[in-house]
């Protein structure tokens, strides 16, 4: 399957996939730190003025 391409395409299609790969854990782990983020939004208004007397 690969053995006829040249080697700068394998270098290309090696990086691409490098890249692919690269961006996918940066974006998920931007996604569990937006989730992270959910779980301390206080649930009222008391909770959320509370925060700023502790």
């Amino acid at each position: 399957m690969f053995g006829s391409l040249e080697w700068s395409t394998l270098q290309q299609l090696w990086w691409f996939i490098v890249s692919l790969v690269g961006a996918l854990f940066i974006f998920l782990t931007f996604v569990q730190g937006g989730q992270t983020l959910l779980l301390t939004v206080p649930d009222s208004e008391d909770e959320n003025l509370s925060a700023f007397y502790l």
